[in-house]
């Protein structure tokens, strides 16, 4: 059978200066319930951990949305029996992790679901006591880890632990080099580079770390002094954006920055419209050219979920004259790669959390890509030489 090239519609890059215009997104999501933490599934819907105050003390609340945030519905769940506080939540491939505390122990936990946020079991085997499960992070290989803060009796103290199994059990990863942090706020990979934001003696800090959080070096070239990076998020390639607070003597005051080169430079997004009753923001996440954002106004005790379009300027006058051509779409196991520019080109192929899957060189007219390791779900192939680039969307089944 002749195979026939089908080009694939390009996938769109993401302005400099963008994220301006903000709408409310909060439908089904119940008054008083603080929108914690995202999390991104395979199949591309949301969930989002809260927490809600009971008049006596905080219950944890998840929600799902199924189209990008315009709606929310209530997940009933069972066996969180000692959470009050909800903190954190990361899919690991088929299952959910979630770090929590009860403040009236004050105790620290992480709870395992394997459906979908129905029915949670403890999942703390390895965490030392006292340890606070702040935020998760997955590595390109599928390890878990987890940004904690421990208090020593004098001060906080960051701690990195990992989990090679899906949550069933931890080690902690002796770190240097974090040297002004004492609580850590978020943690995200970009490829294989990890970066983690935190405080510490009343400053922020963004670090990275490019051997799995052994070693790490000061990332804040370009954040303004002041803003607290509260949580990260991947977009497409080396795109990261940061949720930020920072205090104008007053109050606090949203603040979006973003790296286009994986956590090394970034740049503040001015100019945000629509965010007019937060204050402080709590988590953000990606989706399908859309942004979710959440937190919350101190001065009136309100909790809100806002969503921005990501403004889009096509790669394609650009990157016309790249001769190359990507296909079938949807895929299942093979991807067929047609190129006229030998190995000269590069690709990249990374999966919807941002996380690059491998890169290579085209060393031949005509390449194959095996899948049969990849789960279903989107993923992107970004082919770019020294001046222009292209980016496929996929979508595997």
């Amino acid at each position: 059978m002749k195979l026939i090239t089908l080009f694939l519609t390009c996938f769109t890059t993401l302005t400099a200066f963008c994220q301006a215009n903000w709408s409310l997104s909060n439908t089904g999501i119940p008054s008083g319930y603080s929108p914690n933490d995202f999390a991104k599934a395979i199949n591309g819907d949301i969930y989002l951990v809260a927490s809600q105050y009971s008049g006596s003390s905080f219950k944890p609340k998840l929600l799902k949305s199924t189209n990008n945030g315009s709606s929310w519905s209530e997940i009933i769940m069972s066996g969180l029996t000692n959470v009050q506080n909800t903190n954190t939540i990361i899919f690991s491939g088929n299952k959910i992790l979630l770090g929590g505390s009860n403040s009236t122990t004050a105790s620290y936990y992480v709870y395992v679901s394997d459906d979908n946020g129905s029915n949670w079991t403890l999942s703390n085997s390895g965490i030392p006591s006292g340890y606070s499960p702040n935020d998760f992070a997955i590595a390109t290989n599928g390890d878990v880890y987890l940004a904690s803060a421990y208090y020593n009796g004098t001060s906080f103290e960051p701690k990195l632990l990992k989990s090679t199994n899906n949550g069933s059990s931890w080690n902690e990863v002796t770190m240097s080099g974090l040297s002004n942090i004492q609580l850590p706020n978020s943690i995200i990979f970009n490829g294989s580079k990890l970066l983690l934001s935190g405080t510490g003696s009343g400053s922020y800090y963004v670090y990275s770390s490019t051997n799995n959080g052994l070693n790490w070096t000061l990332s804040n070239s370009g954040v303004p002094s002041g803003y607290s990076v509260n949580d990260f998020t991947n977009a497409t390639g080396q795109i990261i954006y940061a949720a930020c607070s920072q205090f104008n003597g007053t109050s606090f005051v949203p603040h979006i920055i973003k790296s286009t080169n994986g956590g090394t430079n970034w740049s503040d997004i001015t100019g945000l419209s629509g965010l007019t009753s937060l204050q402080n923001t709590n988590s953000i996440v990606y989706g399908n050219n859309n942004l979710l954002l959440g937190g919350s106004n101190s001065s009136t005790s309100s909790y809100f979920v806002f969503s921005s379009p990501v403004p889009t300027t096509s790669l394609e006058d650009e990157s016309s004259n790249i001769p190359f051509s990507i296909f079938p779409n949807p895929f299942n196991e093979t991807l067929f790669l047609y190129s006229q520019l030998g190995n000269d080109l590069q690709i990249r192929l990374t999966n919807s959390f941002g996380q690059t899957l491998f890169e290579k060189k085209i060393t031949a007219e005509k390449e194959l890509i095996n899948t049969s390791s990849l789960l279903a779900g989107v993923y992107f192939v970004t082919v770019y030489d020294q001046e222009k680039r292209k980016t496929f969307k996929l979508v595997k089944y």
